[in-house]
């Protein structure tokens, strides 16, 4: 959550949990935690004053409740420290204000809590676009975690289980995306080798003369680069 100063675009913001003696157990640990949490500063004065507004209209909301806020920091001009703070509010009120989804772009985080596992299914077919989204679980909650896994793959990008996606590794199989409002184009990726796509424009060169052709297309591959060919990959001349 504090990483970064909460810097990060998959920066665990909003956490949805049932009621149990467990959830108890877990917020009295964060509310703990999050005192111990030194200031720490953000990249410019917009985004200090972006995040102070946001964590302020959280805080102002009237089903809204703090669960723990962090060090204040250093409140001198120019110094952009941002707090951390953890919010809590109820399923019901969530789904009545879409509002309550917006993200609040720094070390802030709001818990959902649902009544039951019904709620926290119904919550989820609410949601709107994110980029990442982790189900913590066990080998006794997968009945469940099916429903939720199956509902919430058309609303992010990337799923993840029993982890934090803060990272975001450079790899073949990685999508850093979503549905609007994560990402304006959810069928591309702005991070892994599969990104290309998102920043390119495919032209065929139909019946074209071997001298006309771009370097990439001759016969003989002069740049030796890697090409499909029929369908194959293939780097050799043809």
């Amino acid at each position: 959550l504090n990483m970064g100063c909460g810097q990060f675009c998959t920066n665990p913001g909003l956490l949805i949990a049932c009621k149990s003696q467990a959830l108890e157990d877990f917020l009295a640990a964060v509310s703990q935690g999050i005192r111990a949490q030194a200031a720490t500063t953000m990249l410019t004065a917009g985004i200090n004053q972006a995040y102070l507004q946001g964590k302020n209209r959280l805080a102002s909301h009237a089903a809204v409740s703090a669960l723990g806020y962090g060090d204040n920091g250093e409140l001198s001009e120019g110094c952009n420290q941002a707090q951390a703070a953890v919010f809590l509010t109820d399923a019901v009120s969530f789904a009545e204000d879409s509002s309550l989804e917006d993200e609040v772009f720094g070390p802030s985080a709001l818990i959902v809590v649902c009544d039951n596992s019904e709620q926290m299914i119904r919550l989820t077919d609410k949601l709107s676009g994110h980029l990442t989204s982790t189900l913590h679980c066990t080998d006794n909650d997968q009945s469940l975690a099916q429903a939720i896994s199956t509902r919430i793959s058309r609303k992010v990008g990337r799923v993840l289980f029993n982890g934090w996606p803060t990272g975001v590794e450079v790899a073949h199989a990685m999508t850093h995306g979503g549905p609007y409002p994560a990402s304006t184009h959810s069928a591309s990726t702005s991070v892994g080798s599969a990104a290309i796509d998102r920043w390119v424009r495919p032209v065929s060169w139909q019946n074209t003369p071997e001298a006309l052709l771009p370097e990439a297309l001759k016969q003989d591959n002069p740049l030796g680069i890697w090409r499909k060919v029929d369908g194959k990959l293939c780097n050799q001349g043809l």
